[in-house]
């Protein structure tokens, strides 16, 4: 029941045309994406405390609540963690194949 859309759904995107294809280009969609990884790595720390806080009892703040809090520590760890660890290990890799090439690091 699952395959069959999913198959469908390939051919849907694939061209990149039609109305699905430009509402995932949704500025605020394309940012999510970025922040994707961050959010799932903090989301579990950020759903912890819910039961402490009371929101179980109403499903529905407990998972608006999550979802929000979720997304925004995710965009601050993207920000603060993610990004600038992924640009300094650019670095240093383009550094090590630079300098295993026999150049000065830097030099094109």
């Amino acid at each position: 029941m699952v395959a069959a859309p999913i198959f469908g759904l390939v051919f849907v995107l694939a061209f990149d045309r039609g109305l699905i294809a430009r509402a995932l280009h949704a500025p605020w969609l394309m940012k999510l994406g970025e922040w994707s990884f961050a959010i799932y790595m903090v989301h579990y720390i950020v759903m912890g405390p819910l039961p402490a806080l009371g929101l179980l009892e109403t499903p529905w703040l407990a998972c608006m609540v999550g979802l929000g809090s979720s997304i925004v520590a995710g965009g601050l760890a993207w920000r603060f963690v993610e990004r600038p660890l992924g640009e300094a290990m650019r670095r240093r890799t383009l550094s090590a194949l630079d300098q295993g090439r026999g150049r000065p690091p830097g030099r094109d």
